[in-house]
């Protein structure tokens, strides 16, 4: 199952199976609150397993072993107070994560509808070698001439 995420300052934007829900999150939310266990992050873990409940059997067995393919985008006034360790931490409590693709979002990037996301990943940067790095500083490693890096971690 695919997941689109994108985090804004303000709020996350969750999109399954073409439906779409927001969720509201408060100042420091990014810096304190994103790794614990919430109202929020229940109510986020809770949509992802009401889409999960529709499966047959046959694809909840896979769902267990191949887990969620996850789109995460992060705006630019969140890049700031996100690490990819806590990105990947968060994808893979509250929505099932196992592929997660983590992209900083270019200004140009209209994210009305979020499965756009997927055309803008570009090049892989191994996310084990910079999990604590904030991600609006890496940009720097990305070669030159291409988009903005897309980083791919998992399993």
């Amino acid at each position: 199952m695919n997941v689109y995420c994108e985090l804004l300052l303000d709020r996350i934007r969750l999109k399954i199976d073409g439906e779409e829900l927001s969720f509201q999150v408060n100042s420091g939310f990014y810096a304190h609150r994103m790794l614990v266990i919430t109202g929020i992050s229940s109510r986020i873990k809770g949509f992802v397993r009401y889409h999960q409940s529709d499966m047959n059997i046959l694809q909840k067995i896979r769902q267990r072993i191949v887990k969620n393919k996850v789109f995460v985008l992060v705006n630019q006034d969140v890049q700031q107070y996100v690490t990819l360790k806590h990105i990947h931490e968060f994808a893979t409590r509250f929505l099932d994560g196992g592929d997660m693709y983590i992209i900083p979002k270019p200004p140009s990037f209209d994210s009305t509808n979020l499965e756009n996301v997927e055309r803008i990943r570009s090049e892989y940067i191994r996310g084990s070698q910079n999990r604590d790095t904030v991600l609006s500083q890496l940009q720097d490693i990305a070669k030159p001439g291409a988009q903005r890096p897309a980083f791919k971690s998992g399993v």
